[in-house]
């Protein structure tokens, strides 16, 4: 009798180690840019800049959501290995990050990736440069 009580037990403490927790909800994920005055001869849209990912409204408070940069012309990725993880406790990610005047140049893309790890493009929004139109 004690022996079956003790290999239930057992089991019981193995099936709860070995069953892992469930993924949190995927939230999807916006991205918008901004350009800056430099270089003041080039259009908006091919000045360094300011990129920023957000949690798409909707998000739960346990989502989560997980994002890469790749650069066309460079082949660097950020974050160079692992991923950006988005939460409710931090729903947005500027790029570069610091310091505030730190800019990037054009020609990063945006990719939200699912549980699979495949890698979806996320279309960039270009809003107006600080203090109004070029």
């Amino acid at each position: 009798m004690h022996i079956r009580l003790l290999v239930a037990l057992t089991g019981a403490a193995f099936l709860s180690v070995t069953e892992s927790a469930p993924d949190p909800p995927l939230c999807r994920v916006t991205a918008e840019y901004r350009p800056v005055s430099w270089p003041t001869w080039a259009e908006p849209e091919e000045r360094f800049r300011r990129i920023t990912v957000r949690l798409r409204p909707g998000c739960p408070p346990n989502g989560i959501a997980r994002v890469h940069l790749f650069n066309v012309t460079s082949g660097r990725r950020l974050p160079e290995s692992g991923s950006y993880t988005l939460t409710t406790d931090r729903p947005a990610l500027t790029i570069p990050g610091t310091p505030a005047y730190a800019v990037t140049t054009p020609g990063w893309d945006v990719f939200w990736k699912a549980n699979n790890g495949r890698l979806w493009s996320v279309p960039q929004t270009q809003l107006s440069p600080r203090g109004g139109a070029p």
